[in-house]
């Protein structure tokens, strides 16, 4: 790869794969059809474009945009009504020979999922852009967690070390009292335990 970009004659393409749940979409920015990574993908030509691949010093996600213009109107309606939010998406830089036969693997440019498509419509076609965040993002969404029953049960189903979680919130509890008041615990099964405590 490394001496296929260095030569005087370069021949580079960019692979994308949109995996939408209905039926996966391999396209690439040139005429005509290539194969690679296992794949036929079509060409878009001039009627599809990929936004500015960045990568931040700090870190930071940041996404591209993809888009598709020439689109009938008549097809608007199927790129609205499907559920593709959230979608794998993945950009290759793929170097071939004189014979346009692929080097080596693909280089992986860009890896993230599918966030909202936005359409502007023509008078006769319409131009469908799509937001496609990294995945980085997923490293700056909190991952909110609970001490309690509901949130164990998410990795534990069989699991009841926090089922008297929530009632402790309303309990009284009279420390250093053995004559303090007796309770019914949820799912005790009616059996009757006494809070030993000390009332003030």
């Amino acid at each position: 790869m490394t001496a296929a970009i260095l030569a005087r004659d370069v021949r580079l393409a960019i692979l994308c794969d949109l995996m939408f749940p209905s039926a996966p979409s391999y396209v690439w920015g040139g005429t005509g059809t290539l194969s690679a990574n296992g794949n036929t993908y079509l060409g878009l030509g001039p009627v599809g474009a990929i936004g500015k691949v960045e990568e931040k010093s700090d870190g930071k996600a940041t996404g591209l945009s993809l888009s598709l213009s020439g689109v009938p109107l008549s097809q608007i309606s199927e790129a609205v009504n499907t559920n593709y939010q959230g979608s794998p998406v993945n950009l290759w830089m793929a170097c071939f020979d004189s014979s346009w036969n692929l080097l080596n693997y693909p280089y992986q440019l860009f890896g993230g999922s599918m966030d909202v498509m936005s359409i502007q419509d023509g008078t006769s076609t319409a131009t469908i852009t799509m937001a496609v965040e990294s995945r980085l993002i997923e490293t700056q969404r909190p991952r909110t967690r609970r001490y309690t029953q509901d949130d164990q049960q998410l990795d534990y189903p069989s699991d009841t070390g926090f089922q008297f979680v929530n009632n402790l919130q309303l309990m009284q509890i009279y420390w250093g009292n053995p004559n303090g008041p007796s309770i019914n615990l949820p799912g005790s099964t009616g059996v009757t335990q006494n809070v030993i405590g000390s009332a003030p």
